[in-house]
């Protein structure tokens, strides 16, 4: 693994925190493993669309999941 690709993980990971000013631990424990859940589907999502960046997956999440609360 180089530098640059090491240097884009982190910024993406920067790019999943959801950020909250909550004082309760519980609810930044739930944003953090949402953010985990994310990313770790969007690796297994690159397998197949290697060129769909962070930004795009969460975009294609969010229409499936409109598409399911529609029907």
């Amino acid at each position: 693994m180089n530098v640059r690709q090491i240097e884009k993980d982190f910024r993406v990971q920067d790019e999943a925190r959801i950020k909250t000013k909550s004082n309760y631990a519980i609810v930044r424990y739930f944003y953090f493993m949402t953010s985990l859940i994310l990313l770790a589907n969007w690796e297994v999502d690159r397998l197949k669309h290697p060129e769909r960046c962070f930004k795009k997956y969460l975009k294609f999440v969010q229409e499936q999941v409109e598409k399911e609360i529609e029907t």
